[in-house]
């Protein structure tokens, strides 16, 4: 990715009672930050407390509403409890990856893929199994941990990502200063463009959905849903060659239609300049053996 628009940062926190609340914490230190820069004049700065999953669909709800109506161009940030399936709020109601992903998907769509997340939750960066290459990406980065997470490590790190980010404009120094803020605290934390996460996911599909015995067991599973009741095995053999070899011919076709979906190049045509998009296998495949996930 290359970059992204934002005015806007929405910190949502969804904390238990006594504990630390980062989230505001962050905002806080933000407004600290605002006040004492002049250019940061235009930035807006949103603090949500919420309490339940439906709160948290009335929050989504509202960022969608102030995109299409103010043009607000928002970063996420959360301050969430969270876990491998998905978030979890104060009263233990949880949102799993898919919902999560679906509502972010709804927001980027909206503000033309410029969604970015950073997520102060613990097992956060699970969310990405819930990103499908055939659908729209649900934003254009993030930067979280696959690790359970300390508080005071949250708040500092992402102080000094926000600081960074603001007054440098650049995604690249931002993390670079999350990384090196706590050396007390040895923590797994990662950016990712989300044409990183294409990369992953469609290689993942190549080498485990694009196997002989994967194609074979799909032939099979085409042919006995026809309801061939009286072929040979001949027929059937023919049947599964055929299967592998059209499969084989349009590969490249499907790889192409998963990445206009992913990008969402219809709408958004600039997607294909912004984003580092492989045109064939062989170039994916060398990317993919450059990833940091």
């Amino acid at each position: 990715m290359k970059s992204f628009e934002f005015n806007t940062l929405f910190i949502i926190e969804s904390l238990k009672p006594g504990e630390t609340k980062t989230g505001l914490n962050l905002y806080d230190e933000m407004c600290t930050l605002k006040a004492a820069h002049n250019e940061l004049s235009d930035l807006d700065l949103r603090y949500v407390s919420i309490t339940s999953a439906q709160e948290w669909d009335d929050c989504m709800a509202h960022i969608i509403k102030e995109c299409k109506e103010n043009k607000v161009l928002p970063i996420i940030h959360l301050e969430i409890h969270g876990n491998k399936n998905g978030i979890e709020f104060t009263n233990i109601e949880c949102r799993d990856r898919y919902e999560v992903s679906r509502q972010f998907r709804e927001i980027n769509r909206i503000i033309a893929c410029n969604l970015f997340t950073t997520l102060g939750v613990c097992e956060g960066l699970n969310i990405l199994f819930g990103i499908k290459t055939d659908e729209l990406m649900p934003f254009c980065g993030v930067v979280g941990s696959f690790d359970k997470l300390k508080a005071a490590d949250i708040e500092i790190r992402y102080s000094e990502f926000y600081r960074t980010l603001f007054t440098k404009l650049d995604i690249y120094e931002a993390y670079k200063s999350l990384i090196h803020a706590n050396s007390e605290i040895v923590a797994d934390y990662r950016y990712i463009p989300v044409d990183e996460i294409f990369y992953k996911n469609y290689q993942d599909y190549l080498d485990n959905e694009c196997t002989l015995e994967a194609m074979k067991q799909r032939a099979l599973n085409s042919f006995e849903q026809q309801s061939f009741y009286a072929n040979t095995r001949q027929q059937k053999r023919k049947f599964v060659r055929d299967f592998i070899k059209e499969e084989k011919k349009n590969r490249l076709n499907y790889y192409q239609e998963s990445v206009s979906s992913f990008f969402d190049l219809e709408h958004f045509p600039q997607n294909r300049e912004r984003f580092e998009i492989p045109d064939n296998f062989k170039t994916l495949k060398e990317k993919y053996g450059t990833l940091i996930i």
